[in-house]
């Protein structure tokens, strides 16, 4: 399993898509996540930047969009500083 994309649904709770990045601050296998058109936002902006500080097998992340405000976008660029392997990030359309 390479890819992981979560299907653009817009009734998946924002504890689910936390409980996601949670899971994938220890994977080993999954190079390419998408969370495209989750209604994700500012929380869930969160966990995936705390995600993004622990994981080193993830390689691409679509976020498009969602509902993420300049906010929860600079989280995620911050914890870019600490992630070597995430080369591809999508962050269009919030």
């Amino acid at each position: 399993l390479g890819d992981a994309p979560v299907p653009s649904l817009q009734d998946i709770p924002i504890s689910t898509l936390k409980a996601i990045c949670e899971a994938m601050k220890t994977n080993t296998h999954v190079k390419k996540l998408s969370l495209v058109a989750t209604r994700s936002n500012d929380p869930v902006a969160t966990a995936v930047a705390e995600m993004l500080t622990e994981n080193k097998t993830l390689q691409s992340l679509n976020i498009e969009s969602n509902f993420i405000t300049s906010a929860g976008m600079m989280s995620i660029i911050k914890a870019m500083y600490q992630n070597s392997t995430l080369s591809e990030l999508k962050v269009d359309n919030q």
